[in-house]
């Protein structure tokens, strides 16, 4: 893929901008009455996943894409890297992107279900 000519955007924060899933935004998103809330809190209720609050293992990684293509405007900063044409975002606005998280998961859940069919 990395070799195609394809147009490729990483997400990769590091250090001071990864966003760190913690006890507060815990108990921020366990006042949220929505299903998707719900899930989040049901999972992360678990002691065993508590004790990993403050650890590494307890980042936001893979909802950073999901925050992106809300708000593309979070991303501050971006490297273009040695496979041409990759492109990767290095800095963002952490605390909007925490705001923004906190604002998807109060909506609630529109989905509408499409059915193509071919005659």
């Amino acid at each position: 893929v990395y070799e195609s000519s394809l147009k490729i955007w990483e997400f990769c924060p590091t250090g001071d901008n990864l966003l760190a899933f913690d006890k507060p935004f815990f108990e921020k998103i366990d006042k949220i009455s929505t299903p998707a809330a719900w899930l989040i809190t049901h999972i992360h209720r678990d002691p065993r996943v508590q004790k990993l609050f403050g650890t590494k293992h307890s980042m936001i990684w893979d909802e950073t894409i999901v925050l992106y293509l809300n708000k593309p405007e979070l991303v501050a900063s971006v490297e273009r890297i040695d496979r041409n044409p990759v492109f990767r975002f290095t800095t963002w606005n952490g605390e909007e992107a925490l705001r923004l998280y906190i604002d998807l998961l109060k909506r609630e859940p529109k989905l509408q279900a499409k059915r193509n069919t071919v005659e």
